[in-house]
């Protein structure tokens, strides 16, 4: 409880005279449901019940007193909506990252603000009105929003390419909004009670009426109860507010113990808690539903993340959304963040996904002991915002996993993930871009990769390691990932590789920081490198490697163009070791930090290679450089202008 604000003499009389001040407290307000319970949701057809506690306004001790309070809906409330100007980095800016507004509200007030680093990764921000702010932004500290003191503005700064410098700024304004709503009179419930309470009835429409006393709303809708108390702490005047979801179905968590449909018609479906589906039990969700989970609760406490709500798949999903009318699966919070409810996760059992939009989970969807005829496949959806976005594990014995027509993006890490498996894999024409990582795949068999876009993610584009099985990666376009374009890895005991194919061909690989095709591939007795172009990636544009002197590699009219300026080793246009035999034929090799580099292993007389009707030209090094036992036949190439040996 605190005194009323004056002056430090006034106050000090006031504690020395027998005459205390008058003392006040914020009053709090609530959404409630007929029996006085506070509430989080409302379901469909609900009456909307409100109580204030606030002891100040129990000023007649004899009397029963009433209070004022607004209700408004996304619905009825006609008002100005908050606003905020696009942000602008400062011109003189070293690093390229970016500043996006993630989220205003009623609290936004009108002013500019000024977003400034004061080293490579915190920012110190002000408002022209709400002044500095008492916390600095630290940009890798988490991967939510930074709010600022009041709520007025919620912002999010992401790296980019180049790191920033003390004194980089960005700058943005905000506009406030007006709130319009009905005016609900709530009665004391007792004559010194000081608490209030009161409804308001309402009318599902899409056009709100003001002042009809009813609240006007689509299910959906977040409710807002506002409460201008005149004298909160302190004495000064103070709003305070609360909300509510309005939602067609609200479902606690529960476990499915039959076929169920959600339908378009009961959307949406607010989720409380972990929703498990039984085995043998198929849950089907339809074209145009959405759900929302409500963020960072889970009434069931259980499941892998026991404070957020949760999909359990034992049995079977069938996500059925159309190009015109999706399935969003979504946070409750009109702002979402990352992390806001768990994802889904199938222990067993089989999903099929297609049109979906999944945002604002924490593992996205995750999947362990998909066996025999099960099936996972998403595709034509959008999943984006997630911690991660997809995780699958242990896939056996005939089951099938597609990924195919997908955009995955902004994701804090990998956007798919896989670990162990005799699956057969088919993931392709995704758009992949702006996730923490890309794709990682972990002992897995028979893998096409066909027709994705992979760019702008952290830890390279495609990273395959301890294969065992065909792969064939095709007609990808991989750039400006940071580390290498393509990377596979396979052992195999001894010196004699499987008969395994490994098939690289059509694909675009370009401006990633690290090498642009590397492959070490001891257990693939083929390798088919060809018609790739790989341009400008800061290590070596193609890179084999393998310890099987089994293994034949076709590399064939690629362009390997500006590939690393630094020391030969890791800035060679094509660069093989080990105990591959390579067919190297008509590829243009132009302008890399060197040419050719080839060291062959084995000294076993019988191991000559063919180097022919290439074009190596212009590199900073030599243009073909031989090591240990490489024995090739060179015939037909066009080899000047390299600033070394030939």
């Amino acid at each position: 409880m605190k005194f009323y604000q004056k002056s430090l003499p006034a106050l000090a009389f006031g504690l020395m005279s027998p005459f205390l001040a008058s003392a006040s407290e914020t009053g709090s307000i609530s959404l409630i449901d007929e029996e006085g319970l506070k509430v989080l949701t409302y379901s469909s057809g609900d009456t909307v019940r409100v109580e204030v506690s606030d002891s100040d306004l129990n000023s007649n001790l004899s009397a029963v007193e009433t209070i004022q309070v607004l209700i408004t809906s996304e619905t009825e409330n006609t008002g100005d909506k908050p606003s905020h100007t696009l942000p602008a980095a400062g011109k003189n800016n070293v690093g390229d990252g970016t500043l996006r507004i993630v989220g205003t509200g009623y609290d936004t007030l009108t002013e500019a603000w000024t977003v400034t680093a004061v080293n490579s990764y915190s920012f110190i921000v002000t408002g022209s009105e709400s002044g500095l702010q008492s916390r600095q932004y630290d940009i890798y500290a988490n991967d939510k929003a930074y709010v600022t003191d009041n709520s007025e503005v919620r912002f999010k700064i992401d790296a980019g390419t180049i790191g920033f410098n003390t004194g980089d700024s960005f700058t943005f304004s905000t506009t406030a909004g007006t709130i319009v709503g009905e005016t609900v009179t709530l009665t004391e419930t007792d004559v010194d009670s000081g608490v209030f309470t009161g409804s308001i009835a309402v009318n599902e429409a899409a056009t709100a009426v003001e002042g009809d006393g009813l609240l006007d709303i689509q299910t959906g809708d977040l409710i807002t109860a506002v409460y201008n108390d005149a004298a909160g702490d302190w004495g000064d005047a103070e709003q305070v507010r609360t909300t509510a979801l309005y939602a067609a179905t609200v479902l606690p968590g529960a476990t499915l113990i039959k076929d169920t449909v959600w339908t378009k018609e009961n959307s949406p479906y607010l989720i409380t808690g972990d929703i498990t589906v039984s085995s043998d039990v198929t849950l089907t969700i339809m074209a145009g539903v959405e759900v929302l989970f409500l963020a960072n609760s889970d009434d069931t406490s259980d499941g892998q993340n026991p404070y957020d709500s949760e999909l359990l798949i034992d049995g079977n999903v069938v996500v059925a959304g159309s190009e015109d009318e999706k399935v969003i699966l979504t946070s409750s919070n009109r702002n979402g963040e990352m992390g806001d409810w768990g994802g889904i996760r199938i222990n067993s059992g089989s999903l099929s996904a297609t049109h979906m939009r999944m945002e604002y989970s924490d593992y996205g969807i995750e999947t362990y002991s998909i066996y025999n005829d099960d099936v996972f496949s998403v595709t034509h959806s959008e999943l984006a915002n997630n911690r991660q976005a997809l995780n699958i594990f242990d896939t056996y014995n005939d089951s099938t996993v597609t990924v195919s027509h997908n955009h995955i993006h902004d994701n804090a890490g990998y956007a798919l993930t896989a670990n162990y498996g005799n699956a057969t894999w088919a993931i392709n024409n995704n758009t992949i871009e702006n996730n923490g990582s890309s794709i990682y795949l972990y002992s897995l068999d028979d893998v096409t990769l066909h027709g994705n876009t992979i760019t702008y993610n952290g830890n390279g584009g495609i990273q395959l390691e301890y294969l065992d099985g065909d792969v064939a990666i095709t007609d990808n376009v991989i750039s400006h990932n940071q580390g290498e374009g393509i990377y596979g890895y396979s052992y195999s005991w001894g010196n004699n590789a499987n008969d395994y194919t490994a098939t690289v061909t059509g694909n675009t690989v370009s401006d990633n920081s690290g090498n642009g095709i590397s492959l070490t591939l001891s257990n693939h007795n083929t390798i088919d490198v060809s018609d790739n172009v790989v341009d400008a990636n800061s290590g070596s544009g193609i890179r084999l490697y393998s310890e099987s002197n089994t293994t034949r590699a076709t590399v064939h009219n690629n362009t390997i163009t500006n590939n690393g300026q630094d020391d030969y080793y890791s800035s060679v246009g094509l660069y093989i070791s080990g105990y591959i035999v390579p067919s190297i034929v008509g590829n243009q090799i132009e302008g890399n930090g060197a040419g050719v580099f080839i060291s062959y292993y084995e000294n076993n007389g019988s191991e000559a290679f063919e180097i022919s009707g290439n074009s190596i030209i212009n590199n900073d090094d030599y243009g073909i450089s031989l090591h240990n036992y490489a024995n090739p036949v060179i015939n037909g190439n066009d080899i000047y202008g390299n600033g070394g040996y030939a």
